[in-house]
């Protein structure tokens, strides 16, 4: 891990960040390349970041659909990955999950936020499923 923003590749960060919706994938690294041009050939994104050695992908997009983000999530899946947006607009929060498709492990996470924090105040929306 370094920082992004503050390290050698913040003029190319920085030009990501500015768009609407930005999204971070996390995948193996022999299929970061792979996984980038599928990602590109889903959602068209306007600036691409790949750190290949952590297998790490940032994209902007000026749009994603609905339908884009679903399938830029089997995307990752299928390359023993993760992503979420990072960034998105608020129209599209309310409607999806910026973390994804949902998984089973998430159940978990759920469960542990409902015991320590059971009037769901501390940071809500902050867990993946909108917890």
């Amino acid at each position: 891990e370094y920082p992004v923003v503050e390290g050698c590749f913040t003029d190319i960060f920085s030009g990501i960040e500015g768009l609407p919706f930005v999204c971070q994938a996390d995948v193996v690294l022999t299929r970061v390349m792979s996984c980038h041009e599928k990602l590109v050939e889903i959602a068209k994104p306007a600036k691409v970041m790949l750190d290949v050695g952590c297998g790490r992908i940032y994209a902007g997009f000026d749009v994603i659909t609905a339908g884009q983000w679903q399938k830029l999530n089997t995307l990752f899946d299928s390359c023993q990955g993760t992503g979420r947006l990072l960034k998105a607009t608020e129209d599209f929060r309310k409607n999806n999950d910026v973390f994804g498709s949902g998984k089973p492990e998430w159940r978990l996470s759920h469960k542990i936020k409902s015991a320590l924090d059971p009037k769901g105040v501390f940071s809500p929306g902050a867990l993946p499923g909108k917890v």
